[in-house]
């Protein structure tokens, strides 16, 4: 059965207590820090939403079960008021908890990161 694209939005639950510390991110629409994927599916694209401002940096990365997956995401490239910028995916996902680590690298402490996720398919 083909569905059609979903997007989820998700952003940093505080404010980061120092630069390079990782936390999970929340998922806007049922506040978790996990979205379970009860089929496989893929991560079409991801975007900042809205971009961090000014010096803020943050880098992103997919964790599958709690377990980080080595692919790191930096918000200057997922600007999408960049003219260079590219979609991210497709990055296959098997079933499981897919969560979002996020760091900030840069900037003062800030809450300043959020992302929408764009997937192929329902959950």
């Amino acid at each position: 059965m083909s569905m059609e694209p979903i997007q989820r939005r998700m952003n940093i639950p505080a404010a980061p207590t120092a630069l390079n510390a990782a936390q999970y991110m929340l998922d806007d629409i049922t506040g978790l820090s996990f979205i379970q994927l009860t089929r496989s599916n893929t991560l079409l694209d991801m975007y900042n939403d809205p971009d961090p401002g000014g010096v803020l940096t943050f880098t992103d990365e997919i964790h599958k079960n709690s377990i980080s997956t080595g692919r790191n995401f930096f918000t200057s490239a997922m600007s999408t008021a960049s003219a260079g910028r590219a979609a991210v995916g497709p990055i296959r996902l098997a079933q499981g908890q897919f969560q979002m680590s996020s760091r900030q690298t840069a900037g003062a402490l800030t809450r300043a990161n959020a992302i929408v996720i764009k997937f192929a398919n329902g959950f």
